[in-house]
């Protein structure tokens, strides 16, 4: 229904280019990565959210498309590595579709609010929860993976994105996967 409403809006104007990124979404989400790329929406557009940690006093925040330090990368891939010795497999399903096809592979742990975690772990005293805000949606994967962290860096995971707080504790979230 989505599909037919926002193509029937870009039939009814072309040069109102407003509802290509939302037709681009669909798209991406009904895996039509074709159909999707032929969209001339530039991937930033899709992609522009940000995450914020407050550590002591200070507010950091993280872009899309921003690269990292070393220390963060370092511990994402630790995250990485912890969560595949307990058995998790990436699967790029998880993801909200929002980016091209190409580019999945490198995703995994990088989207704002993971670095943002990773941040509040090597910034924050042990034991402390981390806190996170982030400016769009969580995604199935960054979901999954914050419950699995919190099965082994003993600290709670508070992620609130526009609809809804996330408390991660021992492998579970208050949202009970609901959200």
């Amino acid at each position: 229904m989505a599909k037919y409403a926002l193509e029937k809006l870009v039939e009814l104007d072309s040069s109102d280019r407003s509802a290509h990124p939302m037709l681009k979404q669909v798209f991406l989400m009904l895996g039509k990565w074709d159909n999707a790329s032929r969209m001339g929406v530039p991937n930033e557009i899709m992609r522009t959210n940000s995450s914020w940690i407050e550590i002591r006093n200070k507010v950091y925040e993280f872009v899309s498309n921003q690269n990292t330090t070393n220390e963060v990368s370092d511990k994402l891939a630790e995250i990485n590595e912890k969560m595949e010795e307990t058995g998790y497999i990436f699967n790029r399903s998880e993801l909200l579709p929002m980016i091209e096809e190409e580019e999945y592979g490198g995703v995994r742990l990088h989207h704002t609010e993971m670095k943002a975690v990773a941040f509040g772990l090597i910034s924050s005293p042990h034991g402390m929860p981390i806190r996170v805000v982030k400016s769009v949606r969580m995604c199935g994967y960054c979901h999954y993976a914050c419950k699995l962290m919190s099965t082994f860096i003993d600290r709670e995971i508070v992620i609130k994105d526009p609809c809804i707080f996330h408390h991660f504790r021992d492998g579970k979230c208050s949202c009970r996967d609901a959200w």
